[in-house]
């Protein structure tokens, strides 16, 4: 049997296996042959088994696709992480109505027993989750649909590239093209409706920085943009760590970019400070800067002036700091000048020193 035809039969098994009780020994017998195809040479069978446990609901599914996150292969492993996501939030779909309503009314009466100076904040949360919780609703929604629909065009793009005219080969690509900034859309969202597990410890600000800044390294290099961290080693304030830095990661990923197409290419600058009980951090690049219109949206979630791009990077960042942190950020920013960025959180939460 050809690595075509295996691929076809995997893609097969499937539809019988969304369709056949968990648990039966027949679907348990095809769920380890798929176990065993999982090791095949061709990166294609591999890959068609990732995108197969990621329709499935079989428990047996989730070592393989823990193996093919590793694989050799960048669209395996690709395939594999978008797979696991989908069964993860499968699992978290069902708790989905109960958990906004818990959420929801908890926020409710904190807005009447708090209203005045903290009614702002309590609204904020109220609106922010309803919006979350809207949008991983969405996303298991929509996924279902999506998934199958790139199927199909990767097996329509195999059929008409030997044989097609040129300009429907090209057309099938641009489906294709599309069907892959849907699926960045959509794990841009599921990443931003997040619900983490925060936990909170004194952190060094200086270590923090360094560690987004080295998540910056490849598209540094390649825009030849040097980041100077200038803060002093000595600040510490209390965040969730993993968080935090993906925000400034998020932030500096922006401000990196901002050098595109520019021949000026004078350092980002990032300081930091005390500032009333709170850590101020200030990140300034000499990029392009933004019109007062691309300003105005730069808060907003799916804006995006980016041909790629998803606008999630820095709302995302905004709601962690903002959200999570009980902080603020701040954008300044003017065409020919750059962009500065600022944000402060309490330097220590309640009940810590």
């Amino acid at each position: 049997m050809s690595w075509m035809e295996t691929e076809q039969g995997i893609r097969a098994a499937s539809v019988w296996l969304q369709r056949e009780p968990v648990g039966s020994a027949d679907s348990q017998a095809i769920v380890d042959s798929l176990v065993i195809l999982a090791t095949h040479e061709k990166w294609e069978v591999r890959r068609a088994v990732a995108l197969v446990a990621g329709e499935c609901r079989h428990a047996g599914l989730d070592a393989l696709l823990a193996r093919l996150a590793a694989d050799a292969n960048a669209r395996v492993q690709q395939a594999a992480q978008s797979s696991s996501l989908r069964r993860r939030d499968w699992r978290a779909a069902g708790l989905l109505g109960r958990e906004h309503e818990r959420r929801l009314e908890g926020i409710l009466e904190a807005i009447y027993i708090r209203f005045g100076a903290q009614g702002r904040a309590a609204v904020y949360r109220a609106a922010s989750d309803m919006t979350n919780t809207f949008a991983r609703e969405l996303y298991h929604e929509v996924i279902k649909y999506l998934t199958p629909l790139e199927r199909e065009v990767e097996e329509l793009r195999k059929l008409l590239a030997a044989e097609a005219d040129a300009r429907v080969v090209e057309r099938v690509r641009r489906v294709e093209q599309d069907v892959e900034q849907v699926n960045a859309v959509l794990n841009a969202m599921r990443e931003y409706a997040a619900l983490p597990d925060l936990e909170y410890s004194s952190e060094g600000v200086r270590g923090l920085l360094d560690e987004a800044i080295r998540t910056t390294d490849g598209v540094s290099e390649t825009m030849r943009v040097e980041i100077r961290n200038r803060v002093d080693a000595s600040l510490e304030f209390v965040v969730s760590r993993t968080r935090f830095v993906q925000a400034l990661s998020n932030v500096l990923h922006n401000a990196v970019e901002a050098y595109s197409g520019l021949i000026d290419r004078r350092p980002i600058e990032i300081d930091a400070e005390v500032c009333e009980g709170a850590i101020l951090i200030r990140v300034r690049d000499c990029g392009c800067g933004m019109i007062p219109e691309a300003l105005a949206d730069a808060r907003t979630l799916f804006s995006s002036s980016k041909p790629q791009g998803t606008g999630v990077g820095l709302p995302l960042a905004i709601k962690i700091v903002e959200s999570e942190h009980e902080g603020t950020l701040n954008i300044e920013s003017k065409v020919g000048d750059g962009t500065l960025i600022a944000i402060a959180v309490p330097q220590f939460r309640s009940g810590t020193r």
